[in-house]
């Protein structure tokens, strides 16, 4: 998580303590869900998942 708020929260400008608690979870989310990951072969985690389902069910079929 470290990461994200190098990448965003430290990068954008808030006045208040409400539009940081605001934004935080559209940070998170794009965090999460759409930034590539090194650990991950550079994949997103939605990319990652998807493939190790397709891979799971292929080995079983």
């Amino acid at each position: 998580m470290v990461q994200a708020k190098v990448e965003h929260v430290y990068s954008t400008e808030y006045d208040t303590f409400e539009e940081v608690a605001a934004d935080l979870p559209s940070s998170i989310q794009v965090y999460n869900e759409r930034r590539p990951h090194s650990s991950l072969g550079y994949a997103n985690p939605i990319e990652f998942e998807d493939n190790h389902a397709r891979l799971t069910v292929n080995q079983w079929t």
